[in-house]
Parts: structure tokens; sequence; C-alpha cells
């Protein structure tokens, strides 16, 4: 005979809400988590500053979509707008023959939650345009 899981659980919505929340020590509600956590956690999204650039790209060789000097420190994400009047594509080689990656069309963005560490170059479908690169930190 098999056991029913479902007479353990709670019989009422009002109930399972109830338990979902627990007073902290100085009387504040928290939401109650189960398990410990390790590790390193940081904040996402603006906390330090931001930084928009103008980065020129060809049909010719792949980009590093950062401006002159470098990507902005403690970058957590990275915004590319394409509204060049041509698409484009973004990929993580620099080296890489041909047009290959994610395409970004003409009139499209595309956003990533990377820090400084990770460089992303980009090509146009033909010609040199300009696009929009926004930082976070």
């Amino acid at each position: 005979m098999t056991e029913n899981i479902f007479t353990a659980l709670p019989t009422s919505k009002i109930q399972l809400d109830h338990e979902k929340f627990t007073l902290t020590d100085d009387s504040k509600v928290a939401v109650r988590t189960k398990g410990s956590f390790t590790g390193t956690f940081s904040a996402s999204g603006l906390t330090i500053c931001g930084r928009f650039s103008e980065v020129t790209i060809n049909d010719l060789t792949w980009t590093a979509l950062q401006p002159v000097g470098g990507p902005l420190a403690n970058r957590n994400a990275l915004a590319i707008q394409n509204l060049s009047g041509v698409d484009m594509k973004v990929q993580y080689d620099s080296g890489l023959a041909g047009y290959k990656g994610m395409t970004i069309k003409d009139q499209n963005e595309r956003q990533y939650d990377i820090t400084e560490t990770i460089i992303i170059y980009g090509k146009s479908a033909s010609g040199t345009v300009a696009i929009n690169v926004e930082e976070i930190a």
C-alpha cells in the first residue's frame, strides 16, 4: 500500500501562506527558506554606475563591443542596441572566421548579465556601422 503524499499538506491556502513567512528576531517579516547558502553573492543591476558607448563595427573583422579604454570595472550587465540599418552578429571569439554567431537584427537589441571579464565581439552584415553599447556596474 502506498502512502498518500497529499495528506501531509496543509488543508487551506491561508495556512500555506501563513507557513511561508516567519518573524525575525527584530520582529520583521521574512520568507522562510530551507537549507544553508554559501558562496559569493552580489546585487544585480545598477549599483555603482553605468556607461554608454558608440562602437564602430565592420563586415571584415570582429570588434570588441566595449569602449577603447576597456570594459566598465565591476560590470554586471551589457546591452547591445543595433540601430545601424543593417543586421549584425555577436559572439565570443575574435579569431572566428566568417559571419557566425547570434544575430541582432537592425532595430533590435540584446542584453547579457555578464562581468567585465567576458568580451563580446560584433560584426556587421555589410559595411561599417555604429552600434550602441550600454554597460551597468
